[in-house]
């Protein structure tokens, strides 16, 4: 399974992280996982690895600054791939964070509204 994986990350343009990297300021938009949340999801990443890759735009992580988070605290393997673009990279942040963290609608309004 993890072999497969990687197959499929190295098939997208994904390469293995080494250098310590900070969230680039657009994914500080969504707000960070309460503490049980993160817990539960790090115990995920411990169990299964790290299922999709770490986005970065700019030398700064775009989308998955939690994946990139547990993996470091756990040693796993990080990997990741530029940011291909297509659209704007607020919104690309936005929907693709909104649906995956269960986000109240207040929330959701609140994170269009800034």
């Amino acid at each position: 399974m993890v072999e497969n994986r990687l197959k499929r990350f190295k098939a997208m343009g994904c390469f293995k992280l080494a250098d310590d990297l900070k969230p680039h300021p657009i994914s500080e938009l969504i707000p960070p996982m309460d503490g049980d949340t993160y817990k539960g999801f790090k115990a995920d990443i411990w169990r299964h690895g790290l299922i999709e890759p770490i986005i970065l735009y700019q030398g700064k992580i775009l989308d998955g600054k939690e994946r990139y988070r547990a993996c470091r605290e756990l040693g796993v393997d990080v990997w990741a791939r530029e940011w291909e673009g297509g659209m704007d990279p607020v919104e690309y942040v936005i929907s693709n964070n909104l649906l995956r963290h269960h986000k109240s609608t207040q929330t959701q309004l609140n994170l269009f509204e800034e």
